[in-house]
């Protein structure tokens, strides 16, 4: 401004100085009836943290252990499967058409099988049994 002298630095202040209110500690004093020191809502926060790494770990380790024990009962079902072997059945929506099932697949072997359902639409496969397929055919009459 026109006619203001420049503020003389090497003069001492004669108001105190005012710096800002770091945000941290403005939030602190806005939300907090009574401010609390930062040095405390450190060490809440670090413990709020270590809460949280605890928590977070044994849920992991939970999980981990719930999809191993996942892994250990598909085996057996796996296992239980190959040794009993399986069957597939059709079950007709009625008509008066007459309907058959083929299924093709792979024996323990690796040879190829072919197998027609019977009478009651049912194909019973040998343990074993990989890379099945199903046709089915239809018979007018």
């Amino acid at each position: 401004l026109a006619g203001d002298v420049a503020p003389n630095l090497d003069a001492p202040p004669t108001s105190p100085i005012k710096f800002p209110v770091p945000p941290m500690q403005a939030a602190l004093e806005v939300t907090s009836s009574t401010a609390i020191p930062v040095e405390d809502f450190r060490r809440h926060f670090q413990a709020e943290k270590r809460r949280v790494q605890k928590e977070y770990h044994e849920k992991s380790l939970n999980l981990a252990t719930s999809i191993d024990n996942a892994k250990k009962q598909f085996r057996s079902l796996k296992a239980q499967l190959e040794k009993s072997g399986g069957r597939l059945t059709y079950i007709s929506g009625g008509g008066c058409c007459s309907r058959s099932m083929k299924v093709r697949f792979r024996d323990q072997d690796g040879k190829w099988q072919e197998k027609n359902s019977d009478y009651n639409g049912t194909v019973q496969l040998p343990a074993g049994a990989r890379d099945i397929s199903v046709t089915f055919a239809v018979v007018l009459g």
